[in-house]
């Protein structure tokens, strides 16, 4: 995916998100590259589904959404782009979709089993309101099971030695904001693994798994991490 820094936005998010939609809608596939190393990881997390009440944050074209219904989820999708949302409806007819700016706490939606959130979180700022909020709609024991790019790899240069490739690893711990060319543009917002494990202990989520899929040169480029609530 082709990133470059991006001081400021130029566009709000979600605009970026309606526009790209079109071309965003063609991922999610089971075997897209991404699709099929972190999609494992979450049904890992999740296990049996039947009967239980999932809300898919961050739902885009809903095509997990879809999965989820079929194998027995009660399946709430909320989404700020309302471009996304009409393809998440032809994709999964069962389920009911909420326009939502996840910028801005979630809306009074009940309790749920679990709460998943694919390839979203990092693209998300501010994001402290949706995590309190998904803390707050879980019930004891529930979990937030979210994926994104891996921040001690993604939007590094590679550079290559003796041994092979490599990562420069610089400024990490460093909040910033990069533009995403790939899937039509969006912003991308670097924040270390620190910031989501401790945001999401905040909020009473204590992260109980950490999944780092090997890509290739044993490295990760993406995460997926499960959190449950303990209070």
């Amino acid at each position: 995916m082709a990133v470059r820094e991006c001081g400021v936005q130029m566009v709000d998010d979600i605009d970026h998100w309606n526009k790209a939609a079109a071309r965003y809608s063609a991922t999610g596939s089971p075997d897209d590259f991404i699709s099929a190393q972190l999609i494992p990881l979450i049904w890992e997390s999740l296990g049996d589904v039947s009967g239980k009440r999932v809300l898919d944050a961050g739902c885009g074209h809903g095509i997990l959404s879809a999965s989820l219904a079929q194998a027995g989820a009660l399946v709430l999708g909320i989404d700020g782009s309302s471009e996304l949302l009409k393809r998440a409806s032809e994709h999964a007819a069962d389920v009911e979709f909420i326009e939502h700016d996840l910028r801005i706490a979630l809306p009074e939606l009940g309790q749920f089993d679990a709460v998943v959130a694919h390839m979203v979180v990092m693209d998300v700022d501010p994001l402290a309101a949706m995590i309190e909020s998904v803390a707050g709609c879980l019930r004891p024991g529930g979990k937030f099971i979210y994926t994104m790019t891996h921040p001690g790899v993604f939007g590094f240069k590679t550079s290559e030695d003796d041994e092979g490739r490599y990562r420069k690893l610089r400024d990490y711990l460093k909040h910033s904001t990069r533009w995403i060319e790939s899937f039509g543009g969006h912003t991308h917002y670097h924040r270390p693994l620190s910031y989501y494990i401790n945001l999401s202990a905040q909020f009473g989520l204590a992260t109980t798994r950490f999944c780092e899929p090997e890509h290739k040169e044993h490295l990760s480029v993406f995460c997926c991490v499960e959190a449950t609530k303990v209070v």
